[in-house]
This record gives structure tokens, sequence and C-alpha cells, in this order.
């Protein structure tokens, strides 16, 4: 996910962090925002 998903993601909605942290946690993920790019949390 944080390598191939959320990369993918960026791309699509032009590094978009707001955007991209809303579809994650709309999905129910918990994401990490101390680290760029982001992931999220295990």
């Amino acid at each position: 996910m944080n390598k191939r998903v959320i990369p993918l993601l960026m791309e699509y909605f032009m590094n978009d962090e707001k955007e991209v942290t809303e579809i994650l946690k709309s999905a129910g993920l918990e994401v990490d925002s101390s680290k760029w790019p982001l992931q999220i949390k295990a």
C-alpha cells in the first residue's frame, strides 16, 4: 500500500496531499501525516 498505491494516488491527484489523505481516511485507513510521502499506519 505505502509503496505502490499511495504513490499512484499522489501522481493521479498531482501531489494533492489533502485530497489523497481524505481518500485514504474515507477508506478507513489511518494516515501518518508526519512522514513524507504519505504512509498509512501499520
